[in-house]
């Protein structure tokens, strides 16, 4: 039961406080093998990726004169930006549902470093582990779901003149509600609650919300920082949760 109302600060804070707690030895591992295996999957991707496009302008140039060489330059800019728009959008989702395994017992393991109230130690066995793994890629797949509205009202006003001028901003506060949502819902999730009740606490705490999100969206548009801003994101959002309990 929520005793104690936090703020933007708190909010702010407990995702400065999670970037701490990445190198606790009760937390290291799950920061590390999530990371090195995002690291790996988006190496790989954007090395099969490349040698695509660069075989793709290859084929096309051949078959144009001599003279039009300088469109070769124009292609590779286009290249990259579809690179960047790819990774960009994919980054966020591949990463929580590729982390999602390392997620669930960083999750235990903040709570119980974190935790006004008891909490369980994790059944640490084969079949518990993959039972909670299914359970928690199927709960990222439903909060996708409900990203989806947000995201599409977004690129609508992304691409409507003059209104399209709240573009930036209205990006900025999407992806704050939707990285609120997401990281909240997991110490939630670690006491089996419903996901509607992360619903209602991101209701009663819209400001503290606001603040763990702002920084995670912000953390996430940075390249390198962007890996390891979603373990922090969850070991804060976990004492976030948590301090919201206290009296």
């Amino acid at each position: 039961m929520v005793r104690r109302k936090v703020g933007f600060g708190d909010g702010a804070g407990a995702l400065i406080d999670g970037f701490r707690y990445l190198s606790h030895p009760a937390l290291r591992a799950w920061v590390i093998w999530p990371i090195l295996i995002n690291l790996a999957v988006f190496a790989g991707l954007a090395w099969l990726l490349t040698g695509w496009l660069t075989g793709s302008i290859q084929g096309v140039m051949e078959d144009l004169p001599e003279w039009l060489n300088f469109l070769r330059w124009i292609m590779w800019v286009l290249a990259v930006l579809m690179m960047a728009l790819v990774f960009g959008v994919s980054f966020t989702t591949l990463t929580l549902l590729i982390g999602a395994p390392f997620y669930v017992v960083l999750t235990r393991r903040a709570m119980m470093l974190v935790s006004v109230e008891p909490f369980p130690s994790a059944d640490t066995g084969i079949t518990a582990l993959v039972q909670e793994t299914v359970s928690a890629v199927l709960r990222e797949l439903s909060k996708i779901r409900r990203f989806i509205p947000w995201v599409l009202l977004a690129l609508v006003i992304s691409v409507i003149p003059v209104i399209n001028v709240l573009a930036p901003i209205v990006w900025l506060l999407v992806n704050s509600w939707i990285f609120a949502f997401q990281f909240v819902d997991y110490p939630i999730d670690a006491r089996q609650r419903p996901i509607t009740e992360t619903r209602e606490w991101l209701a009663e705490h819209r400001a503290a919300a606001l603040g763990v999100g702002v920084g995670v969206a912000l953390c996430a548009s940075v390249p390198f920082l962007n890996v390891v801003a979603f373990p922090a994101a969850i070991i804060g959002a976990c004492q976030l949760v948590e301090s919201s309990r206290s009296g």
